[in-house]
């Protein structure tokens, strides 16, 4: 759900605002004269976007292609046996 926030929100409560981002890892919209103006997000949420696109991206290429549908506890277990394959891999 988008966090909205007033441009005099931002400038009276700029520590609040960040703690608040840094915490949630959430985005924040600013608005100006009720429009759209910036967003705030924490440096750590900015540095994910990147790999959440792609991410979502891989997501909606399976769903094209008619991919089965599986769990994401499963496929995060098959992503790290083969981390785990690769690494042990490496070592030898």
């Amino acid at each position: 759900m988008a966090i909205i926030r007033p441009v005099r929100e931002f400038c009276n409560n700029y520590n609040e605002l960040t703690g608040f981002a840094h915490e949630t890892n959430q985005s924040i919209h600013i608005t100006n004269n009720g429009g759209g103006d910036i967003v705030l997000m924490s440096e750590l949420a900015f540095e994910q976007l990147p790999n959440k696109a792609y991410t979502d991206y891989k997501l909606f290429e399976s769903e094209l292609r008619g991919g089965p549908l599986t769990y994401a506890s499963e496929s995060l277990k098959m992503m790290r046996d083969k981390v785990v394959m690769q690494i042990e891999q490496s070592q030898d």
